[in-house]
């Protein structure tokens, strides 16, 4: 290990001699300014030239002034980096380098163009160099409070994977004791990991043999006695660990092959997530600089018949007032399935939906297309969507005996929920989650969706009391359900819709386009906020990829960690909808952020603006609300 007085007699000559051949080309008074930061001692500082351009110029002296500081503050980074056989300066200088952007703020420079040639020195008191520090503790800060939010919401997933983040950005940090805000972030992020690791709790609820190689198990699954909403966790089927989705709190687990037999199962806690590190651009680009703790996160769950718990299995979809109710409730029975409807919208045909939804089940399950298409005579569009969410997603529905709700919607009626499980192979990856089924006045099916968790959809009916706008918010609920829908689908028709520059149509199962005719008008709020040209060309990018991504890729799969629906408070009947999303596909994984402005003041409510931010995290730079004003 280098020591500082070792480290300085290497490097800083070195500096020195490229500082005094750059200097003889410089003007006179640019020389003696150089020469005065030079000799004062009080500065750390980099200078280099160009003949290309002033921006190379800045660049290079930058990285001179970073190499200085690494000198000087390499010693403490001796337990935060990463096993390297490169010298402990030269990791310190490429941590460093991982500030170069709006953390340097505190970083003057003075510039100069002679004889065609641009020269910049870059210099920051060492007295204050301690402030280049600030701006990534306060985002390890973001994110431990972003994590405290995500875990007072029960979505555990979530809350890890930001504490985690927060600890790698802490240790591209000099200091033993990582304080903001008053608090001691190095102790406080360990601890509060620990705490959801260590409290976990898994209790089988069923373990049904569907074959001789077939077995699924579903687990009840708590943090500190209460239902985690999202908890990422993997399974060790005898070959690959797989990924498992808990959602609402339960988690539903697909044995196949030697795993049947399987008396308990060794289950890992997700809390690294390697594979959206990109979502945050400096907890990527240090992934592999600094020490990444390590956490105890591995289980052994029983899976005998004996150990079933008793769970309460009341659930958000009946009222205690509607189980008395005979009137509102309806059992229709097939050879396969139960259907206890909920009817919710009074509706008087409710036997018939019933009886509609039940056949497309049946035919679902059974994955037979010849049937489904007579069924569904017609019907191009839903017989494609059916036989790729089968093909895609491989849909197993879960329950034999189906809880759901009958509700009233703008365009008909809707079952809410059934529950099926998806596995995407190449992903190592089995994910609960719920088919919403969509019909008309008459009773007719004529849409399937994937819906959102059952606790985000109880949290937006809340919200809506208060408001009292459930109409205009489940609109958006299901926008965002076929929005996903189309993702995990592969239906770019609908995307191609939903990030096309004209006003979008968002009622009924087909999107239309209207001409924009320039409702809305863009507000840059501060210069980290991209222009609206720039939008524009991002998301005419990212459709020209996804357009790639669907065609190449075994499997893909879309889910949010963020949805918020927002009504503009100086605007009647619009509303602002902001998306965190994270995408998985065979080899490849990716972060953004969406926002869409919708307008419901009108008989066809529209979405005047999607805007796609990817890999994007700092709120500073992300769009919302208050950059657009309405043109009425």
């Amino acid at each position: 290990m280098f020591s500082y007085s070792i480290i300085q007699k290497l490097f800083l000559p070195l500096l020195l001699s490229l500082f005094s051949i750059s200097i003889t080309a410089q003007s006179v008074g640019f020389k003696a300014f150089c020469s005065e930061i030079k000799n004062s001692d009080a500065y750390y500082y980099g200078m280099a030239s160009s003949e290309e351009n002033m921006r190379i110029a800045e660049n290079n002296a930058l990285g001179q002034l970073l190499n200085q500081i690494a000198v000087h503050v390499s010693s403490s980074f001796e337990h935060n980096i990463s096993e390297t056989d490169k010298k402990l300066s030269e990791s310190v200088s490429k941590i460093l380098k991982t500030y170069s952007t709006a953390s340097l703020r505190n970083v003057d420079s003075k510039k100069d163009f002679y004889k065609g040639k641009s020269f910049v020195i870059r210099f920051i008191k060492k007295s204050v160099v301690s402030k280049i520090f600030e701006k990534r503790k306060e985002l390890a800060y973001e994110l431990f409070q972003n994590a405290i939010e995500f875990e007072g919401n029960s979505n555990h997933g979530d809350a890890l994977k930001y504490y985690y983040y927060s600890v790698i950005l802490m240790n591209s940090i000099p200091e033993q004791n990582v304080v903001f805000n008053k608090t001691n972030l190095k102790s406080e992020v360990p601890k509060r990991i620990n705490s959801i690791l260590h409290n976990i709790k898994f209790s089988l609820i069923t373990s049904k043999k569907v074959s001789a190689k077939e077995r699924v198990v579903t687990y009840a699954i708590s943090v500190n006695g209460k239902p985690t909403s999202n908890l990422q966790f993997s399974f060790w089927e005898g070959n690959n660990f797989i990924d498992v989705e808990a959602k609402d709190g339960a988690a539903n687990i697909d044995l196949l092959g030697g795993s049947v037999n399987f008396d308990k199962l060794d289950v890992r806690i997700e809390y690294a997530y390697y594979s959206n590190r990109r979502e945050i651009k400096e907890v990527s680009e240090l992934w592999d600089l600094v020490v990444r703790p390590k956490f105890d996160n591995d289980f052994q769950i029983k899976i005998k018949k004996k150990d079933i718990v008793s769970v309460d299995k009341k659930t958000r979809q009946f009222d205690v007032e509607d189980k008395t109710s005979k009137t509102l409730n309806e059992v229709i029975k097939s050879s396969r399935f139960t259907l206890n409807l909920n009817n919710k919208a009074s509706c008087e045909i409710v036997e018939e939906i019933g009886k509609e939804a039940i056949t497309y089940l049946e035919l679902l399950e059974r994955e037979d297309k010849n049937k489904l298409k007579e069924f569904l005579v017609g019907d191009t569009y839903l017989i494609k969507k059916s036989n790729d969410l089968m093909k895609y997603n491989r849909v197993k529905i879960m329950d034999e005996t189906i809880y759901a709700n009958l509700n009233k919607t703008a365009s008909g009626f809707e079952i809410r929920k059934v529950k099926v499980l998806n596995k995407y192979n190449s992903l190592n990856k089995q994910t609960t989650e719920y088919l919403i089924l969509d019909f008309d006045e008459n009773g007719k099916i004529y849409d399937v969706n994937f819906g959102i968790t059952e606790s985000l959809y109880d949290e937006f009916v809340e919200r809506a009391k208060f408001g009292n706008d459930w109409g205009n918010r489940e609109i958006i609920i299901k926008f965002i359900e076929k929005y996903r829908t189309a993702y995990l689908a592969r239906d770019i028709e609908v995307l191609d819709k939903i990030f096309a520059e004209d006003a979008l149509i968002i009622i009924g199962r087909v999107l239309k386009t209207n001409k924009n005719n320039d409702a809305v008008s863009y507000v840059k709020l501060n210069e980290e906020q991209p222009d609206f040209e720039q939008i524009k060309y991002t998301k005419t990018e990212y459709l020209i990829k996804q357009r790639r991504i669907f065609k190449s890729r075994e499997d893909i799969f879309l889910g949010f960690s963020k949805f918020g629906i927002h009504r503009k408070n100086d605007t009647t009947g619009i509303y602002g909808v902001s998306l965190r999303q994270g995408y998985e596909s065979t080899g490849y994984s990716d972060e953004g952020y969406l926002f869409l402005l919708i307008d419901f003041n009108r008989d066809n409510p529209q979405i005047y603006v999607r805007s796609w931010q990817p890999q994007e995290w700092d709120a500073k730079s992300l769009l919302g609300l208050s950059n657009f004003r309405i043109n009425k």
